[in-house]
């Protein structure tokens, strides 16, 4: 009868782990949907034609300089804590731009990244 028990607490065990690691996946894949869903919603909110930032470069501790494109126009931005000023305009002729097979600007993403990040790994796991 012992035996019995035993073996009835080994599956009743298994039973509750499994229905642990199911709730815990499907938690794990709501986070991730909900995450999705708002940064789409963020993103459609933010959309703009006219406007667009092509490349922030930091200069120093909140102060950056900003290449944005403004209709068919580029502008360089000073950017600090407290003040935007108009530096310049430039001409697109003037610009190294990324551009897609398409001939549109294309920014680089992360999944580029990590892809440079892989392939800089394996050049230097080569040559061990």
């Amino acid at each position: 009868m012992m035996a019995l028990f035993a073996v009835a607490s080994g599956v009743d065990s298994a039973a509750q782990f499994f229905t642990v690691l199911l709730a815990f996946v499907f938690v794990l894949a709501l986070t991730v949907w909900g995450t999705k869903f708002l940064g789409n919603f963020q993103k459609a909110q933010n959309f703009s034609r006219n406007f667009e930032s092509v490349e922030v470069y930091k200069l120093s501790s909140g102060t950056y300089l900003q290449l944005v494109k403004i209709g068919g126009s580029y502008y360089v931005l000073a950017v600090g804590k407290e003040s935007v000023t108009l530096i310049d305009r430039i001409d697109k002729e003037q610009l190294v731009l990324d551009e897609d097979d398409d001939g549109s600007e294309r920014s680089g993403g992360f999944t580029e990244l990590l892809k440079k990040a892989g392939n800089k790994l394996q050049n230097r796991g080569g040559d061990k």
